[in-house]
């Protein structure tokens, strides 16, 4: 086993204190001898710690990161306190893909016992050294391939979790949940018998829709964005029925400022389309957060918020003054501008500086702040959109919610 009791020596924690705020590169090329620890292994930790702050605050300090990429994947800490919920009450739970460890050291607290899986030998060793160091002592991490650890294994167990690789060769995205690795398939075909269900952590960037065409198994699917940017899809795939081809639940979170914003809809409910309405000043207008738009469930929105789209395809609904659970920001339309001549001097003169969005309209923020000749930032905002009748407008506003 990787010995990393190092870091708990003084030399190592002298180093780590005087080079905290040390540029890395010049570091690296300085000549520092007779250092009794790997010197790139403590660039490395300088380099974690200060993204880990903001990622991981409560286990930062006390963690080890194996490698430079290992803070880059790893889960941020609300989103993973979130998915740890999903095992509340599990007597016992494998996560086929370890990493880091974060994850697994929020699942192992709502579970009697936790097996953690990694095929890299030095990341499964520093998981087992950070599990120890934080008194993790229900979480028995083992260095093995999780597809053959998980066809192997006899053992059974209440739930599993795997994290599936976020892109391909060269870094490409990946846009189906079978070109994830490790193989979702073959995970399902070793565990169904032994397990009750199964969470699938997965890039954004999957399709909800054919995923749950591929897999009857799915009963629901949750749609987690962290500060209005979509980091993750959650599938549950449940082994106690038979595969049905039963609408599941989506679920969509939004964490944002120690807020959450949450709203569920049925995958292809029955909720009728709504009638587009034309905005006038003065109106409230909800953008939906980012999971929201990712889940696309749309007519479920209005007909549980009675609220009404501009048009079909610019997901800007207009709503009532007084709705404090929208899951989106809110901004009062103070002017509807067009693009003619006569209204771009004016909205020059009165707005010479705004945040601009395009919905459903034929151009980019940078063509419209070129056309407008205005400056971006500030305290106005400006949404280009079409209407349902075809007319081109701009929508100033201010917002209301943080």
């Amino acid at each position: 086993m990787t010995d990393f009791s190092f870091t708990k020596t003084e030399a190592y924690k002298k180093f780590m204190a005087e080079h905290e705020k040390s540029d890395t590169l010049s570091l690296r090329l300085k000549n520092i001898s007779s250092l009794p620890f790997d010197k790139e292994f403590a660039i490395i930790q300088i380099e974690c710690l200060r993204k880990a702050r903001n990622k991981i605050p409560e286990l930062a300090e006390s963690w080890i990161y194996p490698t430079n990429l290992s803070i880059e994947q790893c889960t941020p800490e609300t989103i993973a306190k979130f998915n740890a919920t999903l095992f509340a009450g599990c007597e016992n739970a494998t996560d086929y893909t370890c990493g880091l460890g974060i994850d697994a050291y929020y699942i192992a607290k709502n579970v009697g016992h936790l097996t953690a899986i990694d095929i890299d030998k030095t990341v499964a060793d520093a998981a087992t050294f950070n599990f120890q160091n934080a008194g993790a002592d229900n979480i028995t991490v083992i260095n093995a391939d999780s597809e053959e650890y998980a066809a192997s294994s006899g053992d059974r167990f209440s739930a599993a979790f795997i994290d599936q690789s976020r892109r391909g060769k060269e870094n490409t995205r990946l846009y189906n949940i079978n070109d994830c690795s490790p193989d979702i398939k073959k995970i399902i075909a070793a565990i169904r018998e032994k397990t009750k269900f199964l969470i699938a952590k997965t890039s954004p960037m999957i399709d909800i829709s054919d995923t749950l065409r591929q897999f009857g198994e799915i009963t629901d699917v949750w749609v987690v964005a962290l500060k209005n940017e979509c980091k993750e899809l959650l599938f549950k795939f449940d082994f106690t029925q038979p595969p049905t081809k039963e609408s599941a639940k989506i679920h969509t979170l939004n964490f944002d400022n120690g807020k959450l914003q949450k709203f569920s809809a049925n995958h292809n409910s029955s909720a009728p389309a709504p009638t587009a309405k034309s905005p006038q000043e003065n109106d409230m207008i909800m953008l939906p957060n980012s999971s929201v738009m990712k889940a696309g469930i749309f007519n479920d929105l209005c007909a549980n918020y009675g609220v009404c789209p501009i048009s079909g395809n610019s997901h800007i609904f207009i709503c009532g003054e007084t709705e404090s659970d929208l899951p989106g920001k809110i901004y009062k339309i103070k002017k509807i501008s067009t693009l003619s001549k006569p209204d771009i001097k004016t909205l020059r003169q009165t707005t010479g500086q705004a945040n601009i969005a395009c919905r459903n309209f034929p151009m980019t923020p940078d063509e419209l702040y070129k056309k407008l000749r205005i400056k971006p930032g500030g305290d106005n905002y400006i949404f280009a959109t079409t209407t349902s009748s075809g007319k081109k407008i701009l929508l100033i506003c201010e917002k209301t919610t943080d």
